[in-house]
């Protein structure tokens, strides 16, 4: 069974012969017989078209009020990428027995587990559960407003204060987007 990192290797080629690159994977294993492959738009692409990986517009209001949005990934891309990845040699040898292929976008509640996910995510707000003193799991809820590699600055909103939180050790991150009410 290949590994995640070999899977990467292989399957970034053809994100990026699309002007995209992979987010994140999910390897199949025990609990699931899913492979999931979250793409984004390659940060060069974004470069190269004048668009900022950090922009933000409206893209309606109503119940849940303004969502922020980067550009996305379109239905149409990822089914291209599918495609093009089914028809690689091999594809469909990668693991034992039946498993699926999905293929989407990481969604507004994206996970952060690379480093780059974290820089990408300065500004935002998010959640993450972490080992705190005396190996107890904590959990933090707040902006990320600082991330030098080895640790990040949450402004906590329970506390009102700032949490300084190790990379290492970090359990599960995520973009916890606050869904807002416009009714008036």
């Amino acid at each position: 069974m290949p590994t995640k990192t070999e899977l990467w290797e292989q399957f970034e080629p053809i994100a990026r012969s699309l002007g995209l690159e992979i987010f994140e994977l999910d390897v199949p294993n025990t609990h699931s017989r899913v492979l999931r492959i979250f793409l984004a738009k390659a940060r060069d692409a974004l470069v190269a078209t004048n668009v900022s990986a950090d922009s933000v517009e409206p893209i309606g209001e109503g119940v849940l009020g303004e969502v922020p949005t980067k550009p996305a990934v379109s239905l149409e891309e990822c089914a291209k990428f599918s495609k093009m990845l089914s028809r690689t040699e091999g594809f469909d040898d990668l693991f034992d027995g039946n498993w699926t292929l999905e293929v989407s976008s990481p969604g507004i509640n994206r996970r952060l587990s690379r480093p780059e996910h974290f820089e990408a995510a300065l500004g935002e707000r998010i959640k993450v559960k972490f080992r705190g003193p005396e190996e107890r799991n904590v959990v933090a809820r707040g902006v990320l407003t600082q991330f030098d590699g080895e640790t990040l600055t949450v402004e906590d909103e329970e506390k009102g204060a700032p949490i300084i939180v190790a990379y290492g050790q970090i359990s599960e991150a995520r973009v916890d987007f606050l869904f807002t009410s416009n009714k008036r």
